[in-house]
């Protein structure tokens, strides 16, 4: 699991290219604190579940394209973005069924 100094974004905007935004897409944000092995401090911690996919975007939708639209409709349709995250995450082969 993927673990951050500083609380993660929910949908990070990594790159754009050809039409398509990679996203790195983060869930399951939790907060805990970790103990520092150099120093012994407590200090807090990010553990979430991430994917990494990529996003098509289509001219009706991010109007003219600047960052800042491509921005607003990425937030706009999170829960859809994340949901797809989530589905490529899960266990294909059958065997979480058989729990």
């Amino acid at each position: 699991m993927p673990n951050a100094n500083s609380k993660p974004d929910v949908i990070f905007l990594d790159k754009i290219e050809s039409g398509q935004c990679r996203l790195l897409v983060r869930w399951n944000i939790v907060e805990s604190t970790k103990e520092d092995p150099m120093t012994g401090e407590t200090r807090t911690s990010w553990d979430y579940s991430e994917r990494v996919i990529w996003w098509y975007l289509d001219s009706d939708d991010i109007g003219t394209g600047t960052l800042e639209e491509i921005r607003e409709y990425l937030a706009a349709t999170e829960t859809t973005i994340v949901n797809l995250a989530k589905a490529t995450d899960l266990d294909y082969d059958g065997s979480a069924c058989k729990k």
